[in-house]
């Protein structure tokens, strides 16, 4: 079961975005982490530094590609994407796999069905006791 906090960023960017994800999470040496919509690998590029297992997810293969020449494996041993849809059938090799769950501005672009199939997804794939966090970049009219 999945536990959420909501809180409001206002004027935020991608790097305080980044740096509320690695708050909600404590994070240790070699913790499986998955970014979902991973995108050119710009969360990646921050979580680098923490020696973990990184994989990152996303269903435009151009942007897997872009990111596998980004973090090469010979140089990045512990980081890998797939290119997945979140929205499709779990792999088993990816369930209950990650003690850490990133999920950067793409919630939002789905519609309602989507984003509980999403989150129930995310839910096989995360190790029980593990932590998700999504931020999602709303604006409103205030």
């Amino acid at each position: 079961m999945l536990g959420f906090r909501v809180q409001k960023f206002l004027n935020s960017n991608h790097d305080t975005a980044t740096a509320t994800m690695l708050e909600f999470t404590a994070l240790n040496f070699g913790d499986k982490v998955l970014d979902v919509g991973c995108g050119f690998g710009n969360m990646v590029e921050k979580l680098k530094l923490f020696r973990l297992d990184i994989t990152g997810f996303d269903i435009n293969q151009k942007r897997i590609s872009h990111c596998q020449k980004r973090f090469p494996s010979e140089d990045y041993p512990r980081i890998r994407f797939f290119r997945e849809n979140i929205l499709s059938d779990i792999k088993d090799e990816f369930i209950n796999k990650f003690d850490h769950i990133y999920c950067h501005g793409l919630l939002h672009h789905l519609n309602d069905n989507n984003c509980n199939l999403a989150l129930k997804n995310i839910s096989y794939l995360i190790k029980p006791g593990g932590r998700f966090v999504a931020i999602e970049d709303i604006r409103t009219g205030d």
